[in-house]
């Protein structure tokens, strides 16, 4: 139980401490916040830019009922509130003296990613016109993701700020107005110092390379930047220095391929090898071929471990086509987005998968489109462009090349 005594005054909701309350919040955490009173209706609103009460109206009535009957049960607290349509809201009823006067609401938030058969099944089982769907999928594209760890710490974080009478008195009201007009963002200082004669994004992209036995790419980038920006160096002593990025280069690397799956003993061994042997070394140049034997050494350990360690590559590129459907998919897009380069990227596919990368495109869209034509009465060529096809003949063809029938002769066989 809390005491909320602090957010009334005469009997009226505090409306300064809890507008402040909430600009808190949504400047701390990026969830959007809001006060309803109590009939439902918003009466201060702050980083809704989604706008859920068009696609959703009768959320806020659905929403009091449930507010009610927590504080019933378990007085004054922080609720989840569930919806029907795949999103949440945090939620803190606002009673004086067992009356209520309305809640306040964080959110939507959703506590993973809407792909898009969700969205289908969300239009199906509500009952959203098809017209609706890019709309739908954009709110759903635009709403916050919070995972249960995170939600924990917001909820914390919610409940110290609305318990804190003193709020209203940790920031003045010039900087109050400031907060106002200053949108939500991430800035990036500025700095004179000078910068570092190696790319560090070159850097993490190399290691991404290693860490996932992408030996083509880790090759190249080896080839054509870090021999060249990475080893060389400007300095009395270029030979040391480059000795010492090698040490660096090693000990990054075997972490790297620690994080891919390799033993830990196995790349501390290796660490310790190519250590011994970076100090030995005479020159630039034999250094040089020493790192990239190096490089590729690492790289390797990935590439002998089982096919085990592809699967999260295969996991994520499914991913990314179950969430962008109704969209082009193209190879190199979804290569990009597991971190491989698309050749190598397409040989895996099709080794581990036994199919093509485009044919498992077309065969999960459809797959999707059975789902649609067995459960709704979309036209065919609604569904066709739902599930990422903008030609209802081209969408029949494939349809019938994994199928063996037309949509037409499939949905109607469905209705038997």
């Amino acid at each position: 139980m809390y005491t909320l005594s602090h957010l009334f005054n005469n009997e009226q909701v505090n409306l300064p401490l809890l507008e402040m309350i909430c600009k808190s919040i949504y400047y701390s955490t990026g969830l959007p916040a809001g006060i309803l009173d109590s009939d439902g209706r918003g009466i201060y609103l702050t980083g809704q830019d989604n706008h859920y009460e068009q696609f959703f109206p009768n959320i806020a009535s659905e929403l009091l009922p449930f507010v009610k009957n927590q504080h019933t049960s378990n007085g004054n607290g922080l609720y989840i509130y569930d919806t029907p349509y795949e999103f949440s809201f945090l939620v803190m009823p606002l009673y004086e003296y067992h009356h209520f006067k309305g809640v306040l609401i964080f959110g939507p938030y959703t506590v993973r990613g809407v792909d898009e058969h969700m969205i289908n099944e969300i239009l199906n089982t509500h009952q959203f016109p098809i017209s609706q769907r890019e709309s739908i999928k954009n709110f759903y594209a635009t709403t916050t993701i919070i995972s249960a760890s995170r939600s924990y710490f917001i909820q914390q974080l919610i409940l110290s700020s609305i318990t804190n009478s003193k709020i209203t008195t940790m920031m003045s009201n010039h900087d109050q107005t400031l907060l106002d007009t200053e949108p939500l963002s991430i800035r990036t200082a500025t700095s004179d110092a000078k910068k570092p004669d190696y790319n560090y994004a070159l850097e993490i992209l190399f290691l991404t390379k290693v860490k996932n036995g992408d030996i083509e790419k880790v090759l190249d980038l080896f080839n054509e930047h870090i021999k060249t920006d990475y080893l060389n160096s400007h300095t009395n002593e270029p030979l040391r220095v480059a000795k010492n990025r090698s040490f660096s280069l090693s000990t990054l690397m075997a972490r790297a391929v620690i994080d891919g799956g390799v033993e830990a003993d196995q790349a501390l061994s290796l660490e310790a090898h190519y250590r011994e042997h970076i100090e030995s070394s005479r020159n630039l140049k034999d250094l040089v071929a020493l790192i990239e034997q190096m490089v590729a050494k690492y790289t390797n350990t990935i590439l002998q471990l089982s096919n085990v360690n592809h699967v999260s590559v295969i996991k994520n590129a499914s991913k990314y086509v179950h969430m962008h459907l109704s969209e082009p998919i193209r190879l190199n897009d979804v290569a990009d987005y597991v971190s491989l380069s698309p050749n190598y990227f397409s040989s895996l596919f099709k080794r581990e998968m036994n199919i093509s990368f485009a044919d498992y495109v077309n065969q999960t869209r459809i797959k999707e489109s059975q789902y649609l034509l067995e459960t709704t009465n979309h036209s065919i060529l609604d569904i066709a462009l739902s599930v990422g096809y903008n030609n209802q003949n081209y969408f029949t063809t494939i349809f019938r090349k994994f199928t063996g029938i037309t949509p037409k002769q499939y949905r109607m066989r469905s209705a038997k």
